[in-house]
């Protein structure tokens, strides 16, 4: 005997909130242990773009080329699956979802670092570029990366050794500013001894032509003295009995003249022949001193220019200002092409994609149970699965398009796809597809089977599709379930569409050739069903026939 199901049980109201309410929290549990879920072991193999467009700064020894460096020490770390490439290519990748971000060092980077401590005064920036239209948890893994590239910058300087850094930065100065003022003072001595010895070279030279003036007074003298005249009044003042007074005198004096003659012309020899020791001496040691004179003008005035240029550390602000940017050379600036984060533009494809599957199930369980039942009662026919299928994709494709808008119109700043069509006809094609897909589930396996095994096989292809974990995180199973799931051709499908990436047209006939071979499968189901029970109904009426009974079909 059949039991009709009860008035409650036939309110399309009230089994629209059952499904909903068996739908919403395995959909919230699944995203929230995903949310959860720790893929810090297996990040490493997640494809990262590095673009260096570093210019090497200096020369020689002092050569910066830090660049370069960083670039190779991310890749040697394998913290994650870094890759060395051009711009171009790393964008390209980034839309089509093979990177997952794209990590840029701009052509200023060793400049900046070269500088620190001069005229530098923030520090070096990397900017890492995110696209969560691809997967939302991408760019939360960037934290990762910058981790790793300011260690690669750092290796190993410590906050302490900074510090002392900034200590000898600031002891420097201050000694070279006062080895500049000492400097100052010495070429202000060494300018007046300069000019105290120029002022003796101009003496000497005044005194020896005084010498010479009296050297050649002598020699008239002592020519005079030396005359025949003078000469023989000599003797006969010598030679008389009673020599006058004063002649012994006359005699010593041209003694003394002839004697004085020698001295007085070495006298002046010495002070104007630069031959002799004294003048030679003396030219020396004013032209030294010129010498000193002008080394000390260009030690003072060196000094003083470099000290200008040693930052000033004397106030306690400016050490510490200093000592951050050493101790954090590095910044990251991060951009978003879409973020998901904060109700940001990124989340929509993902809304979408979930949107697609789940308003199709909960549609799906809102009908009558009893029409997915098999056993006693009657399968449907071909034409009545038609029927349902097709209001079913109606109100599921409302469904979808009321929920995508409503969460499009939610985010700020509203999503800028790259082709609105894409995105609509993407969409369509999934919520189909999700259509054919369920329908054959709840073919298969009744009302309870079929919802039970579509909500299991949505929540698997959410774990697996990519949109909320990257692939390259997943236990192994899932990784490989995600190359079979229809969610990861929807996702593909989303990428194209909101970021240009080449495989569209790919994408939609892979979507629709799922559907197709669902809704054939859906179709041979049901003919294999309606067949068994139409034999059945043969064999219980011929059974009936020979035993004269009254088979009733209802």
């Amino acid at each position: 005997m059949k039991t009709e199901p009860s008035r409650v049980q036939r309110s399309r109201i009230f089994r629209l909130i059952l499904a909903v309410l068996v739908t919403a929290p395995l959909a919230f549990s699944a995203v929230y242990m995903w949310v959860m879920w720790d893929p810090t072991k297996l990040v490493n193999q997640m494809p990262v773009a590095i673009v260096n467009q570093d210019q090497p700064f200096g020369s020689g020894d002092d050569r910066v080329s830090a660049g370069a460096e960083v670039t190779k020490n991310l890749v040697d770390s394998q913290a994650l699956g870094f890759e060395a490439t051009d711009e171009r290519t790393a964008m390209a990748g980034l839309a089509s979802g093979h990177y997952y971000f794209v990590i840029k060092i701009p052509k200023e980077f060793s400049t900046t670092l070269g500088l620190i401590g001069k005229s530098t005064a923030a520090p070096a920036l990397i900017t890492v570029v995110y696209n969560d239209n691809n997967t939302i948890k991408a760019s939360q893994i960037g934290d990762v990366a910058m981790s790793r590239i300011n260690a690669a910058v750092l290796e190993g300087v410590s906050s302490s050794a900074v510090g002392k850094m900034v200590d000898g930065v600031d002891k420097l100065g201050s000694g070279l500013k006062r080895a500049a003022d000492g400097s100052g003072q010495l070429a202000d001595g060494t300018h007046q001894l300069a000019d105290g010895m120029r002022q003796l070279q101009a003496g000497t030279d005044q005194l020896g032509d005084g010498a010479r003036q009296v050297a050649d007074g002598i020699e008239q003298l002592v020519g005079w003295a030396n005359s025949p005249p003078m000469i023989a009044l000599v003797q006969q003042l010598k030679a008389m009995p009673i020599q006058p007074p004063g002649v012994k005198e006359l005699v010593d004096l041209l003694d003394g003249l002839q004697r004085l003659q020698a001295g007085s012309r070495e006298i002046a020899n010495q002070l104007l022949d630069p031959n002799k020791e004294y003048r030679g001496g003396v030219n020396k040691l004013t032209d030294g001193m010129a010498l000193a004179d002008d080394g000390a003008t260009q030690l003072a005035t060196g000094l003083g220019d470099g000290a200008k240029q040693v930052p000033d550390l004397s106030d306690k602000q400016t050490r510490d200002s200093l000592a951050k940017l050493l101790a954090t050379p590095v910044k990251g600036d991060a951009k978003f092409i879409a973020r998901a984060q904060f109700a940001g533009p990124g989340a929509e494809p993902l809304m979408l994609e979930l949107a697609s599957l789940l308003a199709v199930i909960v549609v799906f369980m809102s009908f009558r149970a009893r029409r997915y039942l098999t056993g006693n009662h009657e399968p449907l026919t071909v034409r009545q699965v038609l029927q349902r299928a097709r209001a079913v994709s109606l109100i599921s494709l409302v469904s979808v398009g009321v929920i995508g808008s409503a969460i499009w119109l939610s985010l700020t700043p509203h999503p800028n796809p790259h082709s609105y069509l894409a995105v609509v006809a993407v969409t369509t094609v999934a919520t189909l597809m999700n259509v054919a897909l369920t329908s054959v589930l709840f073919t298969l396996f009744g009302y309870a089977g079929g919802a039970l095994t579509a909500l299991s096989w949505g929540m698997l292809q959410l774990f697996a599709f990519g949109g909320v974990w990257m692939v390259e995180t997943l236990p192994a199973p899932l990784r490989w379930l995600h190359y079979v799931t229809p969610m990861s051709v929807v996702r593909d499908g989303m990428i194209s569409a909101f970021n240009g990436a080449p495989g569209l047209v790919i994408s939609l006939v892979a979507i629709a050739a799922i559907a197709g071979a669902a809704a054939a499968i859906n179709l041979v189901a049901v003919r294999k069903a309606r067949s068994r029970y139409e034999s059945r109904l043969t064999e219980l009426a011929t059974d009936g026939t020979a035993r004269g009974e009254v088979i009733v079909v209802g």
